[in-house]
């Protein structure tokens, strides 16, 4: 099976996923590597620039699709779907890339209004140390 039948396959929320990935997630880590070293990320060719966002936007998409699972695969029998696990898998991708875009946004968006770096590593890690909070309570309510 060749890519583009894969893709032909694949259902649209995993087409959404890839999609978000490609044209929300990778400018917005290109714009944190422009911020923080200009002369760098004019030396890159397409490629690089590609492996080098994508290894900042991996660890986001790890951590945030492994809570958001938590909660699409409840404890309690009575919020349980008759999902299989592709639809709960396909499902934690498309919310957790939903949500390292928009912790993503705020950081290059603070650092295009010319924050320091620091300030804007600071956000984007505050933001992700929230959505753990909120995560991890309320897995653990749903729990109780």
């Amino acid at each position: 099976m060749t890519l583009i039948e894969y893709f032909k396959d694949a259902s649209t929320t995993w087409k959404v996923s890839i999609f978000t990935i490609i044209f929300g997630t990778w400018p917005l880590a290109s714009v944190l590597i422009l911020t923080a070293d200009p002369d760098f990320f004019v030396s890159l060719d397409t490629i690089k620039l590609a492996l080098i966002s994508s290894a900042i936007v991996t660890p986001f998409l790890l951590v945030n699709a492994s809570l958001v699972s938590l909660f699409l695969n409840p404890s309690k029998p009575e919020l349980k779907a008759d999902r299989g696990h592709i639809d709960v898998l396909s499902s934690s991708v498309m919310i957790s890339t939903f949500c390292t875009t928009i912790i993503l946004s705020f950081g290059s968006l603070s650092a295009l209004l010319g924050a320091t770096q620091k300030f804007s590593i600071g956000i984007i890690a505050s933001l992700e140390v929230l959505f753990i909070l909120v995560s991890a309570i309320s897995a653990y309510k749903e729990r109780r």
